[in-house]
């Protein structure tokens, strides 16, 4: 397991070994808060914290997590990065867990892979450039959970090369590229 600052991150995708590797599914998980049992209200109203845990190849794991104002993500083995997330967050801080528990809540196989590389261009354009101070209306981790979905099941599509040249350009920089190219190339 390897906790990751920002900057390692962005080794790890752009440099390092994730710069080849495709998210092949991910699974939502919830950190439910003591008082969502007597309130239950629908995301991203709810009362628990969210985090992703993104599988990128068949052993292969990236936790992500919005706490507080600050990403935090860990890489390793997906058994030892899941059993991590129940206990402990990705910076490698205790979860409280007095009457509290870790759930995994959906799934998803993408059938249409997304390199890390193109995801990791959406967090650090996109999503950054429209980073919110953490709030519990209107930026808490729940909306980035949402977020980081969103782009997975249709913004990947939007954010696909398109464009010929820009396609051969990636490809010089990537090959592995050319598989998250538009279809209609």
């Amino acid at each position: 397991l390897t906790r990751l600052t920002q900057d390692e991150l962005q080794d790890f995708v752009t440099s390092g070994e994730g710069r080849h590797l495709k998210i092949t599914g991910w699974t939502e998980y919830h950190h439910t808060f003591l008082v969502s049992g007597f309130l239950p209200l629908l995301p991203p109203f709810c009362l628990h914290h969210a985090f992703l845990i993104l599988k990128l190849d068949d052993s292969t794991a990236l936790l992500l997590e919005k706490f507080n104002n600050k990403l935090e993500a860990m890489q390793g083995m997906h058994a030892e990065v899941t059993s991590w997330a129940q206990t402990k967050r990705a910076n490698g801080e205790l979860r409280q867990m007095e009457n509290r528990h870790v759930e995994a809540m959906r799934a998803f196989h993408m059938i249409h892979h997304v390199s890390l590389r193109q995801f990791y261009t959406f967090i650090d354009h996109d999503l950054a450039a429209n980073w919110q101070p953490h709030s519990l209306i209107s930026a808490n981790s729940q909306h980035f959970v949402q977020d980081l979905q969103y782009f997975l099941h249709i913004g990947a599509h939007e954010h696909a090369v398109h464009d010929a040249k820009e396609l051969l350009a990636a490809i010089a920089i990537d090959v592995n590229e050319y598989f998250c190219a538009s279809p209609r190339l």
